[in-house]
């Protein structure tokens, strides 16, 4: 699906999809309106959104930009090869509630680690934040 139809989702669901490296592309970050994701089952996954995004391209980017504002829940399930969850990038979550990350066993951060990153929140605000459940 390209990136421009992305921002049109409220929910997501990927299963069984084994050479999935990313479930999204960087560039379908602008105006996501996603509630719910849900992906498992990805053998290949090493992430959900994939990296590469040049933030300083984002009209709303002022090193604090706001975006996933309406995600509200995502589950992760059986991703053996995932690395991260969310992307370093995302300053603020304020909606999510719930976090599930199960049977992901490179999973090493929840956040994408990348040194090298010149634009990086010094924090990430979950104001609603209910349920996280974490299993290896």
């Amino acid at each position: 699906m390209p990136a421009s139809l992305l921002h049109r989702l409220r929910w997501c669901r990927v299963e069984r999809c084994p050479n999935l490296e990313a479930v999204f592309p960087s560039d379908a970050v602008e105006n996501c309106t996603l509630k719910t994701i849900w992906a498992s089952d990805l053998l290949k996954a090493h992430c959900i959104w994939s990296k590469g995004l040049d933030l300083s391209l984002l009209p709303a980017w002022g090193g604090s930009g706001r975006y996933f504002e309406s995600l509200q829940h995502q589950h992760l399930r059986s991703c053996p090869s995932l690395q991260y969850a969310l992307p370093m990038w995302v300053a603020s979550l304020p909606s999510l509630e719930t976090l599930h990350i199960i049977h992901c066993g490179s999973l090493r951060h929840v956040f994408e680690q990348d040194e090298g990153m010149e634009h990086r929140p010094s924090s990430v605000e979950f104001p609603k934040l209910a349920t996280i459940h974490l299993h290896r």
